[in-house]
């Protein structure tokens, strides 16, 4: 017998996976899967913000977990990627502690290292490659043999 299931974004009839019988509550469209992460991400950062707020320890001091990382905003997430050495290195040499300064330090760095790894080709999108002549006959090379 066949189980179906209602989405429970669009609340559409569906036939769930067959390993995922008694959990999906999703269809596969893209936009009910966006809502479904979204959801999820809701929950991460409610339970690990939870998790923090008890225990009364500052996100940042936490090392590297997952729940400290859940439960900052995205663009703080971002920095936390980084060795602390180099966090303290790109400090010093911007000589400013903002966490906003690094990120966008960062960023103009990784760009600016993209376009010397990987030039942008603007003469190749500006020229046509050059049109191979359409001769009917081939070049006959007259060798002398003496």
């Amino acid at each position: 017998m066949i189980t179906v299931f209602v989405c429970e974004a669009c609340n559409t009839p569906v036939i769930p996976n067959l390993r995922q019988l008694n959990r999906q509550r999703f269809c596969l469209h893209p936009a009910c899967q966006r809502l479904r992460r979204r959801q999820n991400q809701r929950l991460r950062r409610s339970k690990a913000h939870g998790k923090l707020a008890s225990a009364r320890v500052p996100i940042s001091v936490d090392p590297g977990g997952w729940e400290a990382e859940a439960a900052v905003k995205p663009h703080e997430a971002a920095l936390s990627q980084f060795d602390p050495a180099i966090i303290g290195l790109v400090s010093l040499f911007i000589d400013s502690t903002s966490q906003q300064d690094i990120l966008a330090f960062l960023r103009r760095c990784a760009a600016r290292g993209q376009d010397i790894l990987f030039p942008p080709n603007t003469q190749a999108a500006v020229q046509s490659p050059r049109p191979r002549p359409t001769t009917k006959h081939r070049a006959v090379h007259k060798f002398e043999v003496g």
